[in-house]
């Protein structure tokens, strides 16, 4: 017979309760608290005793299922798992398809995984399957606490409560000692098809586009390599500007290669290529769309039709030249005031390609707006597909970018960047016992959110979307919870 066991804690031991630490049963309270659970059984005189089989309780409402299979499987004496309590999101969903093997073995971009067939999708290591479990039962109780416990467990009700019964008199099988993976996080979570930056010039724009793709990106296989893409990526630059700053030289772009570039994009020669991006726009249709832009907006500065398309299906698509343009369309817009423009890419290498392109782009909306007489607006770039090369140069270069973007921020640590949507002012008022919050824009008061609940006040700034920026996010969250605070002291 094999010496008795004792139950050793691998991970949390500090948030475990140990009854009795040579017990056979564990319980898992999901997400009600241990001290909860055990003073209900203490009201009903179901107290697990020390000599008893129960040996530890523990909670499981985060993301601790990892942790604490490992603790199982190096506790090899602990045969019986008891699911109970309150269970406020699928922590008892992600259990039972785990030990039923209730999951698919998937690929991810940062490793294989398991995916439990639960309604969260939950995803899980691979370090440790349900088949490394033998003979070990999952006992769900049901009823916690409308019910008492003998009437949850009935008939096993002294199998688990009742006198000292299941001391561990040895098991056979070996204590299992499972390492929990090293997370090198490649890839970070975010919704693929919706990427959106705002940022004040073209460089803080590359740096954000660049950042962005580098934590997010979707590894993928091209005939260029790999890469990391996202899709349908949109960067607004509000103040865009025809001349790079020097300190970019150091990046791979120069003022003199960015002044090529945009000579050669105004120009309708083509050379040796069997197209650019000038030729399509000033020849290639028959006539040079961008004086009929400037034309038009010259007639009706609120015209909507200022619409160049540079993709050409029958060339391109229907009978494929060689080559096809990755810029596949420019809109111009002005309604009277500054000249906006939007450019739509089909695909975008953004480690250099995208940054040379939004200053050949700038210089397009430039001479459109000095031709007009209008201060020069907004630039929206589009990219269907863009991606980043992180091997050799490419990588080198991504490392720089985002090197210099951190120390931008740093330097701009603690400035507070303008909400376009406006600013909230909050107040409390103390005879009412109410919070007050002012929607203002520019010394404007565009509307107040009034009352006692400031969940339902937090519901309807979100309704109505008047925030529109991370950081203003942030501080609304952290005034909202000052003026709960001070209501609660009233």
């Amino acid at each position: 017979m094999s010496e008795p066991l004792e139950f050793t804690s691998l991970h949390h031991r500090d948030k475990l309760t140990v009854i009795n630490p040579y017990g056979t049963v564990a319980i898992c309270t999901l997400w009600s608290p241990v001290a909860k659970v055990l003073a209900w059984l203490e009201r009903h005189s179901a107290t697990p005793s020390p000599d008893g089989p129960i040996a530890v309780i523990g909670q499981l409402f985060g993301d601790g299922f990892p942790e604490m299979l490992r603790n199982l499987l190096y506790n090899p004496q602990i045969d019986t798992l008891i699911v109970m309590g309150m269970d406020l999101g699928n922590s008892s969903g992600l259990l039972h398809a785990f030990f039923n093997g209730a999951y698919n073995h998937i690929d991810t971009p940062n490793g294989p995984r398991l995916k439990m067939n639960t309604l969260s999708d939950a995803v899980l290591d691979t370090g440790v399957t349900s088949d490394m479990f033998e003979d070990f039962l999952v006992y769900k109780a049901d009823g916690y606490p409308a019910l008492s416990p003998r009437e949850m467990f009935r008939a096993d009700y002294d199998l688990f409560f009742g006198a000292s019964v299941a001391t561990c008199l040895g098991v056979d099988k070996p204590r299992i000692e499972i390492p929990l993976p090293e997370h090198k996080i490649s890839v970070f979570p975010s919704e693929e098809h919706s990427h959106s930056i705002t940022a004040r010039t073209i460089p803080e724009a590359w740096a954000e586009v660049v950042h962005d793709l580098h934590r997010f990106g979707i590894p993928v296989a091209l005939a260029k390599g790999e890469r990391k893409a996202l899709k349908n990526f949109k960067a607004v630059v509000l103040w865009p500007t025809i001349s790079p700053p020097h300190e970019l030289s150091y990046l791979g772009v120069s003022s003199e290669e960015v002044a090529a570039y945009q000579k050669a994009l105004l120009s309708s020669e083509t050379g040796d290529q069997p197209y650019t991006y000038g030729n399509r726009i000033l020849g290639w249709f028959g006539g040079n769309a961008l004086a009929r832009v400037i034309s038009k907006l010259r007639a009706d500065a609120r015209d909507r039709s200022c619409y160049i398309s540079v993709w050409d299906t029958h060339s391109d698509l229907l009978f494929a030249i060689s080559g096809k343009p990755c810029l596949v369309s420019l809109y111009f817009l002005a309604l009277g005031e500054a000249l906006d423009i939007t450019a739509v890419f089909r695909t975008h290498n953004a480690a250099h390609a995208w940054v040379m392109n939004a200053y050949g782009i700038a210089r397009i909306q430039y001479e459109v707006a000095y031709s007009l007489g209008l201060p020069i607006g907004s630039m929206t770039i589009v990219s269907h597909h863009i991606s980043l090369d992180l091997n050799g140069t490419g990588a080198m270069r991504v490392e720089d970018i985002l090197a210099a973007r951190a120390q931008r921020l740093q330097r701009e640590e603690g400035k507070f960047s303008e909400d376009y949507r406006g600013s909230l002012l909050f107040s409390v008022d103390r005879d009412r016992r109410v919070a007050i919050i002012k929607h203002t824009y520019n010394g404007e008061v565009l509307g107040e959110y009034e009352g006692a609940d400031i969940d339902v006040l937090k519901t309807r700034l979100l309704n109505d979307k008047v925030i529109g920026s991370i950081e203003h996010a942030l501080y609304v969250g952290q005034e909202l919870q000052r003026a709960k605070a001070s209501l609660q002291r009233m």
